[in-house]
């Protein structure tokens, strides 16, 4: 589970660069809206690969029988959480907050995971809801969630491993994902919006402790208020330090930070 930190200045500076898409490709610099456009992208990739560490630590979680264990468990992988209880049909993990109260409500229907559908609430000032069902060996996730000026879907297919990481000291979540993410922003203009829609075309290999590892994925911008649609390419080659994005023709490489946040 990672902090949530705020989206607005990404957008701001996407807003910034997109929608004025590129007629002419000597007219400006490609740069700085490809830029943009990935970081923005990348943040979108990031919510929906913080959810997918959710429901596998959930289920850590819950088959873990010593409470002394658990309560650690807890803590490491959701962000200090303290409160552990059954409910009708799943199990309901608590953080406090002074007066405020973030909980991840975990329906499981009575299934083991990978048995059944599973659906995951985080709720907190902004939330996400996510049903996980076993799909020929591996799992589809279908999620919606709401940050800010941000409304977003997503429909991922995925599979894990949880590999020993002796210098960690735990388990690191290593996830193979390939789908769709959709996402409205509603800054500037909640009837003229941006739609930034990023299709993993590549399974991207994302570990929970190394970050973004490899895989390729397309980019679009509709900034319906402008009429403009720009489009963008990541491309990020396993166990190379950088990515390429191609945008109108142009190629940057950039430094792979690996690092998922949002």
């Amino acid at each position: 589970m990672r902090h949530i930190v705020n989206l607005c200045m990404i957008v701001v500076s996407l807003m910034s660069f997109v929608g004025c898409a590129v007629e002419d490709a000597g007219s400006r610099s490609t740069e700085p809206m490809a830029k943009i456009m990935w970081r923005t992208s990348k943040s979108h990739i990031a919510i929906v690969s913080s959810a997918i560490e959710d429901v596998v630590h959930a289920n850590e979680l819950l088959n873990i029988a010593d409470e002394q264990k658990r309560a650690e468990y807890m803590g490491r992988y959701f962000d200090g959480a303290t409160s552990f209880s059954e409910i009708t049909n799943g199990f309901v993990i608590t953080k406090l907050m002074g007066d405020s109260r973030i909980s991840w409500v975990v329906t499981t229907n009575g299934h083991a995971f990978g048995q059944g559908d599973w659906t995951v609430e985080f709720q907190s000032g902004n939330g996400y809801t996510m049903v996980v069902r076993p799909n020929n060996g591996e799992y589809r996730a279908i999620m919606s969630f709401d940050y800010g000026s941000q409304r977003g879907s997503s429909d991922i297919y995925f599979s894990y491993s949880l590999v020993d990481g002796e210098m960690l000291g735990y388990p690191d979540v290593v996830s193979s994902i390939i789908g769709d993410i959709k996402v409205t922003v509603y800054e500037s203009n909640a009837s003229t919006p941006l739609c930034v829609d990023t299709e993993i075309t590549e399974r991207l290999t994302i570990s929970e402790y190394n970050g973004l590892m490899s895989g390729q994925l397309n980019v679009d911008c509709i900034d319906k208020y402008y009429d403009a649609h720009d489009k963008l390419t990541v491309l990020i080659p396993l166990f190379k330090n950088y990515i390429e994005l191609v945008c109108y023709g142009d190629s940057y490489q950039l430094f792979n930070e690996r690092k998922l946040s949002w």
